[in-house]
């Protein structure tokens, strides 16, 4: 199993997530900053987290199995251009790499973003 790096803990820290927040991760690797979240997170709270490789997919899966159990975690294995999120609304989102223009992920609150 991958372990935290300061950076990782950090970037969840900087995202201030609150208990009842859906939270939208982009390229979600091994699943290590999802696990993070997902530990803020209480029943009413949701991450949805997606990355292109199946590989990273199933060990993201794997260590977040308590989360997906619990129905606190959604793993897509899909572009960000290719995933329907129907009527989903994100209140944060994040990705290590990801820069997307603002207004490009759905809000619950119409607000802005906060990426790591």
């Amino acid at each position: 199993m991958s372990p935290v790096s300061d950076r990782q803990r950090r970037a969840v820290e900087s995202l201030d997530i609150q208990p009842g927040d859906h939270v939208l991760e982009l390229g979600c690797g091994h699943g290590v900053a999802a696990s993070l979240v997902c530990e803020r997170l209480s029943p009413g709270g949701h991450l949805t987290a997606i990355v292109r490789s199946e590989k990273m997919i199933d060990a993201a899966s794997s260590r977040n199995s308590e989360h997906l159990a619990g129905g606190r975690a959604t793993f897509l294995c899909t572009t960000f251009e290719a995933a329907d999120f129907g009527d989903q609304r994100f209140d944060k989102d994040s990705g290590f790499t990801f820069r997307l223009p603002t207004g490009t992920i759905p809000r619950a609150h119409g607000h802005g973003h906060k990426s790591c």
